[in-house]
């Protein structure tokens, strides 16, 4: 009977562990993901030959090229 008692806090444990990581992880890519965003505007806006304005996070184009 013991045994079986030592089985289900051993997998009560597990469970536990298991919620509480994928509740860090959820927190985890919740606080990472307006960086994440932030840094693909500034790349997108760059890859196009424009210019990023960090202050405002807008994006200027270039200006367009002369024939």
């Amino acid at each position: 009977m013991n045994t079986i008692n030592h089985h289900f806090r051993r997998e009560a444990r597990i469970m536990l562990g298991v919620v509480l990581f994928v509740v860090a992880l959820g927190l985890l890519i919740g606080l990472l993901m307006p960086h994440l965003f932030a840094f693909m505007a500034e790349d997108k806006c760059l890859d196009s030959g424009g210019r990023y304005d960090t202050q405002q996070h807008t994006c200027e184009p270039a200006p367009p090229a002369q024939p």
